[in-house]
């Protein structure tokens, strides 16, 4: 987990983890609902494991293939509205 939800330089932890535990913090303080969080706490939590598995940490190694390879593969068997929320 991240240490730090806030810290005062972005770049001093910069991983996908700790961004996406980050997320959650900021949705949570804006009162996003409990479904909702949850929700959003699942797509996050398969794409950070979907980075992992693949080798990936910081979103400096995000590339557009790698995205588009995710939500391709992600979104295989599903309808137009899962790949809209998962965009």
């Amino acid at each position: 987990m991240c240490e730090q939800l806030y810290p005062e330089n972005l770049l001093e932890k910069n991983d996908i983890d700790c961004l996406i535990q980050r997320c959650l913090k900021m949705e949570q303080d804006r009162k996003l609902s409990a479904n909702s969080i949850k929700e959003l706490k699942r797509y996050l939590m398969e794409f950070g494991k979907y980075c992992k598995v693949n080798g990936i940490s910081s979103p400096t190694q995000l590339t557009p293939d790698f995205l588009r390879e995710y939500t391709e593969n992600r979104c295989i068997n599903t309808g137009p509205n899962l790949k809209k929320a998962v965009v």
